[in-house]
């Protein structure tokens, strides 16, 4: 299937983005029917994190959720669906 590349900017509790790498972030889906898998995440030092998910079975739309040093990220989730083709 095809993939997407999911980002993560980390931010303090006051909303200032953070400027360093060093955190545990784990991206993990659900809530829908749509299937794939997401890959380990990527460190890039700077405050952003990445992984990929890959598309394997279509369905319904996913929420993409997140955590950071085991606590939940509480901004919105965003969705994506696997569509056949």
């Amino acid at each position: 299937g095809s993939s997407v590349t999911l980002r993560l900017r980390a931010r303090d509790s006051a909303g200032n983005q953070i400027t360093t790498g060093g955190s545990t972030v784990v991206f993990t889906y659900g809530s829908g029917t749509s299937t794939g898998t997401i890959s380990g995440t990527s460190d890039l030092g700077n405050g952003q994190y990445t992984a990929s998910f890959t598309g394997a079975a279509a369905g319904t739309a996913v929420s993409i959720s997140a955590t950071v040093g085991g606590s939940a990220v509480t901004s919105v989730s965003p969705q994506i669906a696997v569509i056949p083709g």
